[in-house]
């Protein structure tokens, strides 16, 4: 298994007393995460006085087509096995491996969700949409929840392929925001720049609208990544729940 890659941090730390957490960034995806959550550490000021720096962890080999929640766990447990130490560059019971998955897998069995949570360690942060992240990208546009969300959240939970306009088939919540932002999030050029300019409707509408435990993810309208920002942003990380 090729080791995975670690990146430059997305953000220069600020002088602090106390030492550093480093949160470690695992992406499900090669695009669309990365070119979202990267931009947003790095180009805001949520993180500007949190004493943590982020590194983004880049999968290798075999392990790009490794997408599954419980891969996801399995990825960062060996990486975190082979870099705990006085040498290496993860200090257990205080870095964090941060996961970045959608749920659309489980197919809203809350047994098969379940086992993810059961698989978690304390060395890391789960962070997960149901059923993908384009739910997450929807929450960009003051309203959005009241009038695109909520009326077709029926198709958005049963997660049912939906015809395009190329002939392809793809999932309705992908063709929901692909029909109202004009943005297909699955390039690799994907600017989400509104995502930025909008982040606190984002977080609003997540904290208000949205389920964010994972013990209650099946069948529910479901985001954390703007709760887990918030609770890093606050330096709470230990208090994040499931």
């Amino acid at each position: 298994m090729t080791p995975l890659l670690i990146e430059n941090d997305l953000i220069r730390p600020q002088p602090r007393k106390d030492a550093l957490r480093t949160i470690f960034l695992l992406y499900e995806g090669l695009n669309t995460e990365v070119s979202l959550i990267n931009p947003l550490i790095a180009n805001t000021t949520l993180f500007k006085n949190v004493p943590v720096r982020f590194r983004p962890l880049r999968k290798t080999g075999n392990d790009i087509g490794r997408t599954s929640p419980l891969a996801m766990i399995d990825i960062a447990l060996k990486f975190i096995r082979d870099n705990c130490g006085p040498k290496g560059c993860f200090k257990c019971e205080r870095d964090k491996v941060l996961i970045v998955f959608d749920l659309d897998v489980a197919k809203n069995d809350q047994t098969e969700i379940d086992k993810i949570k059961q698989r978690k360690t304390s060395d890391m942060i789960l962070c997960f949409t149901n059923p993908a992240i384009e739910l997450f990208l929807l929450l960009a546009r003051k309203g959005s929840y009241r009038d695109l969300i909520a009326p077709h959240e029926k198709e958005i939970i049963e997660n049912d392929y939906f015809p395009s306009e190329n002939g392809k088939k793809e999932r309705f919540v992908l063709h929901l925001f692909k029909e109202n932002f004009g943005i297909d999030p699955k390039d690799k050029e994907a600017d989400f720049r509104f995502v930025l300019e909008n982040i606190d409707t984002v977080f609003q509408q997540e904290n208000m609208y949205l389920n964010h435990r994972l013990s209650e993810a099946a069948n529910k309208l479901t985001s954390n990544i703007a709760y887990v920002l918030k609770k890093i942003k606050n330096d709470k990380i230990d208090e994040i729940q499931y």
